[in-house]
């Protein structure tokens, strides 16, 4: 039983991950793709952040411009609680509310923060974490399924 359970697993995680694999990734025909997204509902600090465009990754529906798919990355040398201060400052006043709870891990050193996007099912994950004297920042973007 244990070993159909796992076969189960792997058939599942091998069909739904295949196209997932590092430098590759499926792009629905007629989607677009943007070199350096900038949305403008999602902020991105200013200063002290590099993107990381091998990184990074931003699908447009060309029918439906609010169906969007997103994976932003940058790395710079600000300090991470003024960044993770600026998301949840900036992200209400652009019609985004906290979702979920924000998780927080002291020895990682890395915080999550989740926005669902108000009336409209969208969901935004920003994710920060330390490495050595650089901080990195995630963004990703997409349809919130509940």
């Amino acid at each position: 039983m244990i070993r159909f359970v796992l076969a189960c697993f792997a058939i599942v995680w091998f069909l739904c991950f295949w196209g997932c694999m590092p430098g590759e990734y499926y792009k629905p025909e007629g989607y677009s793709e943007q070199k350096q997204p900038q949305f403008d509902d999602i902020p991105l600090p200013e200063r002290y952040f590099t993107y990381l465009e091998g990184d990074s990754f931003t699908y447009v529906c060309p029918s439906v411009p609010s169906f969007r798919v997103a994976r932003m990355r940058l790395v710079g040398d600000a300090r991470l609680d003024n960044t993770v201060d600026f998301y949840k400052e900036r992200m209400p006043r652009l019609d985004w509310e906290p979702y979920k709870w924000e998780e927080v891990s002291k020895v990682e050193d890395r915080v999550e923060l989740k926005f669902r996007k108000k009336d409209f099912p969208e969901i935004c994950t920003i994710e920060l974490w330390r490495e050595g004297e650089q901080v990195y920042l995630e963004i990703r973007v997409g349809v919130l399924r509940e």
